[in-house]
């Protein structure tokens, strides 16, 4: 539903290391799921699309023919509350005319019914933004992803820090294997690396210290907030250091019996 926070998912799914496309036509989606095969896609698809949002079943079908995977996410939300963004952001519903946003979300609820009664849905009527995005992350993070009580994901400053975590490290102050011409193009989740970064006992020791932090606030923020921990852990490129740690701290946080969803954003990214 227009409306409903799909410009939020998108974010977060980018986040999780998606390529992105906003308002694409339905009929162009197999076209970029078979240019993009083998990555992580997102699209996402609404009623501005006109007579072409129509044909999105058949894309669909299409798609399954080609044995590519996918899964449909639907947001929605009450209409009283889609209403209410509308007024607030003093944008027009982009099925409305005449001033009516009831009578479009009317409309497009019966345009995508079809859809929704075959998708999965969040329904974002009470959700802030930082909620929005941990449901997402908590459902396309990993296997662990129903269970997680902990959501850990390493990244690169330079392309930006996930702006949803609740708590980031920058372990910038760790060797780097960047500058190592033997380990340059390798990454974190292999041992060499790994080795690399915890060598001189300086890596071991934050980890140690970062899993008693979130040990301990653990038991207080779910109680509270009620979703995953968002963790995020940062260095220069997301490759190296932060994929190691990432890695090292969800093995510790496992062992005390904590569930740990674990992201790598930026670790195969060019």
């Amino acid at each position: 539903m227009s409306g409903a926070g799909k410009s939020s998912a998108l974010k977060a799914l980018e986040d999780l290391g998606y390529y992105c496309v906003d308002n694409i036509l339905p009929a162009l989606i197999p076209e970029l799921a078979m240019t993009f095969r083998g990555r992580k896609i997102a699209v996402s698809c609404d009623s501005r699309s006109g007579d072409y949002f129509d044909g999105l079943n058949s894309v669909l079908d299409l798609l399954k023919i080609n044995n590519l995977d996918y899964g449909v996410l639907f947001l929605d939300a009450e209409d009283e509350t889609l209403i209410n963004r509308y007024q607030e952001s003093r944008r027009a519903h982009p099925l409305e005319s005449g001033g009516r946003v009831g009578e479009a979300i009317a409309r497009e609820r019966k345009l995508t019914a079809e859809i929704r009664a075959a998708a999965a849905v969040i329904d974002t009527t009470g959700l802030s933004v930082k909620e929005l995005k941990q449901k997402i992350f908590t459902l396309f993070g990993s296997a662990a992803k129903n269970s997680a009580e902990v959501s850990v994901i390493s990244f690169g400053f330079k392309r930006g820090a996930p702006r949803e975590c609740d708590m980031l490290f920058d372990v910038r102050f760790l060797p780097n294997p960047h500058n190592n011409p033997e380990l340059k193009f390798r990454n974190g989740l292999e041992k060499t690396v790994k080795d690399y970064v915890f060598a001189g006992g300086l890596a071991e020791e934050f980890v140690e210290l970062a899993g008693k932090l979130i040990l301990k606030i653990l038991p207080e923020y779910l109680s509270m907030v009620k979703i995953p921990l968002l963790t995020g852990i940062g260095c220069t490129g997301g490759k190296h250091r932060s994929v190691a740690v990432t890695e090292r701290l969800a093995e510790g946080l496992r062992a005390s019996g904590v569930s740990v969803n674990v992201v790598h954003r930026d670790v195969f990214v060019d």
